[in-house]
């Protein structure tokens, strides 16, 4: 055999492989699940769910869920990787929020929109977060917005308002966030927050907690932060780095 029909069958091992390697990528590109989520089945009558949660619970990890205008009255848990991506007018708006996290550095309760724990490559683009029907009152929990807990991932283009707290009978509750990440012991998180909005929170719009949480904060607007002896804007603690980019703080009062 001589060298130049050597190099032929190389060429044609190397190509093989190529192609092979395409048709791979091509199906996992097309086993990627998707799901749409309507809460009234009006906007998009074909959506499979009403409700986002059982739609992240039906997903397998790195579905796309894309959700659809309208107003959603629950708290949603993420523990996998998955795609959130809410189109205009969808609108995540608890009623009588309930513990489903919890401050590690501060071993205090929280009340989150939102809560991803122990999942990587999440995405959260597009939703509105409203706390205003939270229903938390006495200082019984923490009201965040989201969550992120040993996780990575990013959030983007979200809108997160109301967040001021307890109810109007205990209105010198001051811990309310908009955004919340942080790691334990033994995880760490690391998320990019950008081109998102939030809108009147008590404690913090965007803060990163302790040893292994890295948060990147860039081209966010931060507004309307009520008044609390210990208000922030943007916030690093208890060890958590990060960078911030071109972002907007205004009207802390």
């Amino acid at each position: 055999m001589n060298k130049k029909t050597v190099i032929n069958k190389l060429h044609g091992i190397t190509l093989g492989v190529l192609l092979a390697c395409s048709s791979m990528a091509t199906a996992e590109e097309a086993a990627v699940q998707q799901f749409l989520v309507d809460d009234n089945k009006i906007e998009c009558p074909g959506a499979q769910f009403s409700s986002i949660q059982a739609a992240i619970d039906a997903a397998g990890a790195g579905s796309e869920i894309k959700i659809c205008a309208g107003t959603y009255n629950e708290q949603v848990k993420i523990s996998k990787s998955v795609k959130l991506i809410g189109e205009a007018g969808a609108v995540i708006m608890p009623t009588d929020m309930k513990v489903n996290a919890e401050n590690i550095a501060m071993y205090e309760d929280m009340a989150a929109a939102i809560s991803v724990k122990g999942a990587a490559n999440v995405s959260i683009e597009g939703l509105t977060i409203d706390g205003s029907k939270n229903g938390i009152s006495n200082c019984s929990a923490e009201l965040v917005g989201i969550v992120c807990e040993d996780m990575s991932g990013k959030i983007q283009g979200i809108t997160i308002r109301n967040m001021d707290g307890a109810t109007s009978s205990a209105e010198s509750c001051q811990a309310a966030y908009g955004i919340f990440a942080q790691s334990s012991d033994s995880g760490e998180t690391d998320v990019k927050v950008q081109a998102s909005t939030i809108d009147g929170c008590r404690s913090g719009a965007i803060v990163g907690n302790n040893l292994g949480t890295v948060l990147r904060a860039e081209g966010n607007t931060i507004s309307s932060i009520s008044k609390a002896a210990d208000t922030n804007g943007l916030k690093l603690e208890f060890g958590a780095i990060g960078t911030s980019k071109g972002n907007s703080i205004a009207a802390i009062q």
